[in-house]
């Protein structure tokens, strides 16, 4: 059996098990967010959850997001216990867009898009505005 959905420009084929998802040039993330919120789960390694909102640097963070590939480099994943990440930009409208960073496989994924590469930029790019802002930004290892 074969299934196709269209949601936004992502399209998803699943068959035979495998899942596939054919992207478009769809950026991660629009521009125009006013606030970040980064979520850090550690509960995996035995810590505990870390939530921190950032007002600042909002666009060199979507702009490190939107300048990653689209392709997996075909390095695959590895299996190591990492944190969890994720950051929700909120928009002036009331909207919002959640991006997932898996550290695991290089990848971050928002409804629209899927991204490879050095995703760590842009949780740097998170740090580095959030310390500006005068906080102290949950530590890597990323």
């Amino acid at each position: 059996m074969r299934r196709s959905i269209v949601v936004g420009a992502a399209v998803t084929i699943a068959a035979a098990g495998v899942l596939l998802v054919v992207l478009h040039d769809e950026p991660v993330v629009p521009d125009g967010a006013v606030r970040v919120t980064m979520s850090v789960d550690r509960s995996a390694l035995g810590g505990r959850t870390e939530t921190s909102a950032l007002n600042r640097g909002i666009p060199e963070i979507i702009a490190a997001l939107n300048s990653l590939p689209g392709k997996a480099r075909g390095e695959g994943c590895f299996l190591a216990l990492r944190p969890s990440y994720r950051m929700r930009f909120e928009y002036p409208d009331g909207s919002d867009r959640t991006v997932v960073f898996d550290l695991n496989c290089a990848s971050v994924k928002s409804p629209d898009a899927v991204r490879y590469g050095d995703i760590t930029k842009a949780l740097d790019a998170y740090a580095q505005n959030y310390r500006a802002q005068g906080g102290t930004p949950p530590g890597p290892p990323w």
